[in-house]
């Protein structure tokens, strides 16, 4: 059943009595897009992230970043309208008068609901991780003509919303992760993965990008050198943050100098150089 999800529907009295409803309404169509991925160690996160539940702690996190493109394909805008939200600066996981959308915890703006879900999957297709599902403030960011913004969401045939990877909560953390080691990965991204959207076409909101986990690169620059090494002295003598933390490369749930000389003999060039 569709009952629950977002459309709006237009009846008409004709000479039977009968409601009829008019079905030529334009329909939108979400696509997405993963334009960056990035997988970095020891990254320290807000503590807005914690509380919003993206991490399970701030410091020397393991995460696949990723940016997330939203494109309207449709013939007609996605409409959501006003979330009916108080001022979520102020009153911080507020609900709203629309119950598709929430005042997030420590963000300090609106989100619409589990708007996208990611998963880390191994050559198997068994999925090894998972992010929590996303809230997004549905706009248009990619645009020449805008209509939509925070206090009145949606996003206009033709145009898009992007997120970058550097923004909070935009990964999936791998640090309390048991089973991912170095390795091919897929990140699997899908829109509104409860359904909640009446779209043109609901077979197109899911999308993949090739995650590749080599052990010893840190940064996520596909090379292992100096940039690397630094990571592991930065955090030389403390404990690893979780089974995921690849800066851990023997796994004894310690950062020291074992590991330091182990990423060394990893170094793609001489002396760990960075060129």
């Amino acid at each position: 059943m569709r009952s629950s999800k977002v459309i709006v529907s237009v009846f008409v009295l004709v000479t039977t009595a009968s409601f009829v409803p008019i079905t030529a309404l334009a329909l939108p169509d979400l696509t997405p897009e993963i334009p960056d991925v990035i997988l970095i160690a020891g990254e320290n996160v807000e503590q807005g992230d914690v509380d919003e539940g993206c991490a399970s702690n701030m410091a020397g996190r393991t995460l696949v970043r990723f940016s997330l493109v939203t494109r309207n394909l449709g013939p007609g805008d996605l409409v959501l309208g006003d979330p009916g939200c108080p001022i979520c600066q102020f009153d911080p996981g507020a609900p709203c008068t629309n119950p598709l959308f929430e005042c997030s915890l420590s963000h300090g703006h609106v989100h619409f609901k589990s708007f996208a879900h990611a998963e880390l999957l191994n050559q198997s297709g068994t999925v090894v991780a998972a992010g929590r599902k996303f809230g997004f403030c549905i706009l248009d960011s990619e645009c020449p003509q805008p209509k939509f913004g925070c206090s009145f969401q949606g996003l206009t045939a033709g145009c898009a919303d992007g997120y970058h990877f550097s923004l909070p909560c935009q990964y999936i953390d791998l640090t309390d992760t048991t089973g991912v080691t170095p390795g091919t990965y897929t990140l699997r991204v899908e829109l509104d993965p409860d359904d909640e959207i009446l779209e043109a076409n609901e077979d197109n909101n899911a999308v993949e990008a090739m995650v590749q986990i080599i052990r010893g690169d840190l940064d996520g620059s596909g090379d292992v050198d100096r940039y690397d090494l630094d990571i592991i002295l930065a955090a030389r003598n403390t404990v690893a943050s979780g089974l995921g933390d690849l800066r851990d490369l023997n796994r004894d749930g310690k950062i020291n100098a074992v590991d330091a000389r182990i990423l060394i003999t990893l170094c793609d060039r001489p002396q760990c150089a960075t060129q």
